[in-house]
Formats: structure tokens, sequence, C-alpha cells
């Protein structure tokens, strides 16, 4: 009964509906909608859809699926015998929670397939299977507990049945197709070859197995597919029936395809106009170059509030570019990447730097001390508002505030422990308001994702904005006409927008796309936005050897997509890297005598960071889910399953990248590097035979433990290079193994990811400021003397190998070569790409009524 009462609840063009829930005569029915027509069922039995009707019955679905999970409603049975057609084009899904109980697994023809039994009474008990077998998700088929990601794969299983016309799975028994579902990845080389990128795209996330990294929202599909529907038809065609969005005026989707074209093609070179905008200023786009920017993702261009100009970091330096010159100068040195926040008039910028805040003229000179940064000494946000207050959130902390004028900080919003990591990107509003993202640790567990959450603080309380961002890095920021743009990845990804009411402190409207593609925001109080183009994370890379004078020997082909972390085998005779299928990331072993290579993992996660046991054998990464991530294990030949050999916890690493398991010479121990309330520590721990890690203790000495983000242990065993950022930058030093007795710092201008000559004993690292600005180095080490380091000899600069990475590498057994990624193509030695958009409202002024 209460569930019956919450689907009457459900009203949408795309929803069969249920009247009501009576009884007559001491029997109970339900009163539902006649929808005339044929089901979906019954239509596919006749072949394939054409691909624009099969693109909006299943945008229709979408668009149904939608409203349900908006109320808290999962479908758990979604197939074509419960989607109806109806004569005048629209889509009703029928049966919401209406699933039959029937424990019946006897055999059936692959026709009757499509409509094998439901089998629950209580879709809510985990070990028990609920939902129609040719149609089931993975976990569903496991009897696991499902949500509205269960229906997101049913959905992709009905879309490929629209384009091919015939089931994605097919079997002779229930038993024969569930074992399909859960061992057989999907095929969807009989898609029609007209099918769009976009739409293959969106069925491969929607037939990820791990729920974790499937798609996570079936809006997005709607959006996907309301894209390449328009894709192939008319500018000026009405909306497609039943989308209820459109057919009430909402934005129109090929209106989204035109700003793509035009963010794409458009750049014009003219003279700028600055000063308080007009209605009719003229719309203008402008690519930017900036060659010598850092690509972290905290420290994004900013453009200052007057739109004179921007400020970003690069090669260890703060630089401010006028954006009626074409130099820029710089402003400050930095030993480490910040954030960078303007004042409200455009003449200083703030800035971190060994955990102190600074303040500085956008023109240059001696920088000012604001204050000490609490906790971890790092922020990831600050924001100056006109009433002179700087707020900044600190890295797995809470948010504070400072005057202008520097002084002790405040605490000002602080963090819950048991349900808070830490606060993003906060902006001052027009009317005092501080607007933020709180990370949640609740979906971490669960999914492995940071759940994002928009808020906004009047001084005394926290008010959520209940808007549907998506996940991940969002990046909000008001404008000074009423709109909240935001980022959104994945399916649709790009700068958003939102009507915002200030005065309400709510978000109205259907959101639209105002820049696909963008990674970044920036905003100016004269109606410009600057941002950053989207990197291509999957371009063809290739590894290639160099000498111990940068000379590249031989370049390893193929390429891949998304190539990183080639690491050698101990005995030399194979490589293991990683490679990205379809967007996702996994693990690879290359021969190097026969040139063969091998994928050894498939799963939907990101596996990653690969080291070799000391055996050549077998192989340890990382499992990652988020910010969390457990320890694998895998025989190189590909034989055997794989292994968990450390439980998952928070990763530790540097500069966001998450530290490798290294495993001793010996193989009876390892370290690992682990994130505790935002500190970085390094553990070692005992290995059993079998390779898994026991109890984890400390091993680097001192009050307070530093952080230490990357290590690496010498080939005999008696040494340990490890990373740390004490006294305020990643340095690289030594200390004995496993006692942690001594400490002898390697270089004196920074030092990061350390490598060991397995036959030489030759220690290799990057030393340098930052990207751009780095160098080849190696050490000459002994270790039966003490102090056991000798000399430090640079060999080769990075910076002039532009299309060579200069985060990661290897080194061969015997110290001679150096295994490095390159960049193919086209993407090689290209800048990062900075667009300038100023009216950018003036886009969708006539569209959206702005």
């Amino acid at each position: 009964e209460r569930e019956a009462r919450l689907l009457a609840s459900l009203s949408h063009p795309n929803i069969a509906g249920i009247f009501g829930l009576e009884e007559a005569n001491g029997s109970r029915y339900l009163v539902l909608e006649l929808v005339e027509g044929e089901s979906l069922a019954e239509r596919l039995g006749r072949g394939a859809l054409p691909l624009d009707e099969a693109l909006d019955v299943a945008r229709q679905i979408a668009t149904g699926l939608e409203a349900a999970h908006e109320s808290g409603v999962v479908h758990r049975d979604l197939k074509p015998g419960n989607v109806m057609l109806t004569p005048s084009g629209g889509v009703k899904v029928l049966d919401f929670g209406l699933a039959k109980s029937d424990a019946d697994d006897r055999p059936a023809s692959g026709a009757n397939l499509a409509s094998s039994p439901t089998l629950t009474h209580s879709p809510t008990v985990a070990g028990v299977i609920l939902g129609t077998a040719a149609y089931m998700s993975p976990e569903q088929a496991r009897g696991k507990p499902v949500d509205k990601r269960s229906d997101i794969w049913s959905f992709g299983c009905v879309l490929y049945e629209c384009l091919t016309g015939k089931p994605l799975f097919d079997g002779e028994t229930v038993s024969d197709l569930i074992a399909q579902i859960l061992q057989t990845e999907p095929d969807l080389a009989a898609l029609p070859s007209a099918t769009p990128a976009g739409v293959r795209a969106l069925l491969r996330r929607c037939l990820t197995k791990d729920h974790r990294t499937r798609l996570r929202d079936i809006g997005e599909a709607r959006i996907a597919l309301a894209a390449a529907a328009s894709g192939a038809t008319a500018a000026g065609d009405a909306p497609a029936a039943g989308d209820a969005r459109n057919s009430r005026g909402g934005y129109p989707w090929w209106a989204a395809l035109l700003a793509l074209s035009l963010v794409s093609a458009i750049s014009v070179f003219a003279a700028l106009r600055f000063g308080a905008p007009s209605k009719t200023a003229p719309l203008r786009k402008l690519d930017l170059v900036a060659t010598d920017m850092d690509h972290d993702w905290f420290v994004a261009p900013t453009l200052s509030p007057n739109g004179r100009q921007f400020a970003y970091t690069g090669k260890g330096k703060i630089l401010v570019r006028d954006l009626d010159a074409l130099a820029t100068r710089t402003v400050a040195d930095i030993s480490e990447g910040t954030p960078l926040a303007w004042s409200p008039d455009s003449r200083m910028l703030i800035y971190r730097d060994r955990g102190t805040l600074y303040k500085v003229s956008a023109q240059g000179g001696e920088p000012t001390a604001l204050c000490k940064i609490p906790g971890t000494g790092a922020i990831i946000g600050a924001a100056w508002g006109r009433s002179g207050k700087i707020a900044f959130s600190v890295w797995r902390g809470g948010m504070y505030q400072v005057g202008e004028g520097g002084g002790d900080p405040k605490l000002y919003i602080d963090i819950d422990p048991a349900t808070t990591i830490d606060y993003h990107y906060p902006s001052w509003l027009s009317n005092g308001d501080l607007l933020y993202v709180t990370h949640w640790k609740q979906d971490r567990d669960s999914a492995g994702h940071v759940q994002p959450l928009v808020t906004i603080f009047d001084g005394k309380r926290p008010i959520a904005l209940h808007a549907d961002l998506g996940d991940g890095d969002v990046a909000p920021q008001v404008t000074t006409t009423g709109e909240l743009l935001f980022l959104r990845s994945g399916t649709g990804a790009g700068i958003w927008a939102l009507a915002f009411d200030a005065a309400r402190r709510r978000v109205s409207g259907e959101p639209f796309l105002v820049a696909p593609g963008a990674v970044s925001i920036s905003l100016s109080d004269d109606g410009s936005l600057l941002y950053l183009g989207g990197e291509n994370r999957d371009a063809a890379s290739e590894m290639v050897w160099l000498d111990r004078s940068g000379k590249t020997l031989e370049t390893l082909t193929p390429t891949h997509p998304g190539l990183e972390a080639p690491s050698i085998s101990p005995d030399g005779r194979r490589i293991t890297f990683v490679a990205a299928t379809n967007g996702n990331q996994d693990i690879w072993v290359r021969d190097l005598l026969r040139g063969a290579e091998t994928r050894l993992t498939f799963g939907g996660a990101n596996e990653l960071a690969p080291r070799w046991f000391p055996s050549s054998s077998r192989i340890v990464y990382i499992e990652r889910a988020g910010v969390a991530g457990r320890y694998m294990a895998v025989n190189a030949d590909g034989s055997g399953g794989q292994l968990e050999v450390a439980p998952r916890a928070d990763l530790g690493g540097t500069a966001g990248k998450p530290s490798p398991l290294d495993i001793a010479p010996d193989a009876k121990s390892a370290i690992r590097i682990t994130n505790t309330g935002g500190h970085s520590h390094l553990r070692v721990g005992p290995l059993d035979a079998g390779g898994v890690l026991g109890s984890l203790s400390p091993l680097i000495q001192g009050q307070p433990e530093p952080d230490v983000g990357q290590g690496a242990i010498s080939p005999d065993g008696r040494l340990l290079a490890y990373v740390t950022d004490d006294p305020g930058k990643n340095d690289l030093f030594l200390t004995r193994y496993p006692s942690g007795a001594g400490k002898w710092q390697v270089g004196t201008d920074g030092g990061r990811e350390p490598r060991w000559s397995a036959k030489t004993g030759e220690l290799f690292f990057l030393g340098g400021s930052g990207p751009g600005n780095r160098w080849l180095a190696a050490a000459s080490v002994n270790p039966a003397q003490e102090p056991p380091l000798e000399s430090v000899t640079k060999l080769f600069d990075l910076g002039p190998l532009t299309s060579i990475s200069d985060y990661d590498f290897d080194v061969s057994p015997d110290g001679r070569r150096f295994l490095f990624t390159h960049i193919t193509g086209s993407a090689a030695g290209v800048p990062r790409r900075l667009v300038l958009v100023e009216n950018w409202r003036s886009e969708f002024s006539k569209k959206r009524g702005l």
C-alpha cells in the first residue's frame, strides 16, 4: 500500500499513471491508466527502430525515469515489455515497482527470456533477485541491493535493443543469461554504423558492470540523447513529442550544439572593450595562449573583477597578463602550486606558499604575509570580499577568515569529522553570503566517490542549494546578473548555468550549457568569462627510451590512449604501464623481446600505479575509487585472478598522484602511503608468502611526523628514498630501511619520483620547481658508509622536451636508459587552450530570456 501510494504521486507525460488502490469483496486492486498503442517489445519484434526514432524513444524513456528517480522511485524492472508506444508518438513507461513474485527458473527459449520471471517479495532485501533476467544489472543478478544505477543498466540494454533489434544478452535458460550478464563484456560491434559517437559513449557508460563507475544519473542520458538527435535534425525543428522540458519551452538542445561549434571555431583577435558592460556590448570569443601554465586542477587561471587582466601560475611563479598586452609579468615567486584570488578592486592577489597566506600587488613587488594557514597548511580556495574579509578553505579542514590587513585567522565554518571532508571553491556573494562546496564522506565508502553539495553560509547557518549539479568538482560561481555557473564532467561535460535568486538563496529552472568541454570557471564583474578548454586525457602516447644525455634512442610502438606510469621489471624483460580503454584506466604488460602487449585488467574501476614484485612474475597496482583505493596483485602473464593484497583506504601521494606499493627486494616487507586527516604518511608492514600486506607501522622519524608523498626501497633493501614537503616543498631524502634511522637530503632544489637502478644501485630523481622546469638527476649512493650519499649529478633538462611527460619515468636495471612517455601527433607541445568570452550572456539572451 505504501509503495502504491508513492507511485500514485508520480505525474509525468512519460509515466503511465496509477490512479488508485481500491478494495472490493475482500480483494485489492490497482486502478491504472489505459495506454493506447503497442509495447516496445511488440515493435522490436518487427526489427530495429530507425536511428532517429530509436533516439527519440530512448530519450522519452530516460525523461520518465528521471522524473521517477527525482521522486525517489526506482523501476527495478525496465524492459521493452514495460514501455508503450502511443499512436501520437509518445512513450509511456509502465509498472514502476509492480514486480510479480515467481521463483521459477525453468528453461525458456530466447524469445521468452525477455519476459522471464521477476523474482522477489521484498525488493529491499539483499540476496533476493528482482527484475527480468534479460535486462538485469550485474548487482541485481547477484541478488544485491539496487538503486537508480540498476535502472540505468536496464536502460542501456533497452537502448541497445532499439538500435540493433536484438537483445544485448541471450541464452537458453535464465541461469545461462545471468552468467552472461556477470561474465561477458557487452559487445557494441553490432550497433549500426550511423550510431553517433556520443550514443556509443553513453552505452558504454550505462553498461559498465561496476555500478560505482556506471553513469550516475539518467538525466545525463536524456541530455546526451537530445543532443545526438538534434544533430540529425534541422535547427528549427520543434521539440520531439514526449520531452516535457522542451514542450514547456525549455532550452532547445540544438543551441547547445551551436554553442559547441562556436566555441571550437571562433577566435576573434580584436581590440578589447573595457569598463561597465552595456546592453549592446558585443559577444567576443578569444583563444589566449599561456605556454608556461601549470596544469594542476586547483590552480586554474583567474580573471580580475574588472575583466582587464588574468593571473595564473607556472614554472614556480605567479604570472599576470594585461589583456591589452602580449607579454606577461612575474609578480611573485612560489615554491608550490597555489590557488589565486583577486581583491575586489583588481589591484592585489592572494596566494599561499610554505604554509603562509600572502597578498601581493598585481604589478609585482614585495609580498605581505597575512597569516599562517592552520591545520595542514594548504588551501584549496580563497575569496576576497568587498567588506575586506578574506575567506579561505583549508585542505582537509574548515573554512577560515582573516582581514585584508592580516592577523590571526578565525574559524568561520568548522567541519564535522564524521561527515565532512573539507570545503572547496569559496566565493562571496553580493549580499555578504559565502558560496562554497561541501565535500561529504557518505558516498565514498559505498561507491568510492566524493559527493559534493553546493552550500551558502549566511554567517549563522549553512543553506544547501538543492540542485542536481553532478558530482566531482562543480566549482560554482554566481554572476553579477543572477546565474549560477558550474562544471559538469562525463556526459555533457563543460560549464552549465542555472537561474539563481540571491534573496531566496535558491536556483530555479533547467540548466543550460554555456561552454562545452570547459574544465574551469572564472568570472569578472563586467560580464566576461575565462575558462580552460578540456584536455584530452586519452591523447595518444607512446614510450620512448632516452640515454643519459636526454637523446632519444628508441620509440616503442604501438601508441596507447592515456598511456602513463611505465615500470620496468627487475629482470629488464618486460614493462607494465597504464593505458585508457574507452576512458577507463587499465594495466598492461609489454614483452620487450617480442614486442607483444597484453591487457591484464578489465574491470569498471580505474587501475593505476603498477609496480613489480622482485620476482618479475607479478604486478601490484591500485584499484582506485574516488579518493580511496586498494592494492591488488595479478600475474604478469595474465593467468589466475586478481588478489587483494592491501585493503581499501584513503590514498596518499604527491600532487594528487597516489603512491604505488613498493616492495622490498626480499619480498618480506613493503611500504604504503596513506592519507590520514589530510596528511600523507608512510607506513611499513610485513608481506606474507602470498604477497598480502600485514599490519602497518610508522617508519619516518620526527615529531610531528612529516608528510611523505612517495617512497622507493633500494635494490639491496638497506635504504629508503622518500619525498616530503618538509620544510615546505617537495624534497628528496634518504634514510635507513627498515629502521628509519638517519635523514640525508638529496639535492638542493627540490626532488621527486625516486627510482633505483637495480644493478648499479644509483638513485635517479626529478629535480626542479615544477612542470616545465624539471631535470633528471643521478645520485651516487654507498649504503655501507655514513652518510650514504656520495654525489649528485644533473643529467639533462626535461623542459625543452615539450612532448615528454615530466612527472613519471623509470630506469633500466643497468642505469643507462630511461623510459618516458611521449605524447604523439598534434597534441605534442601544444599550449593549453585558454578561452575568454566577453559578454557571454548575449549568446543566450534570446534563447533563455536573460
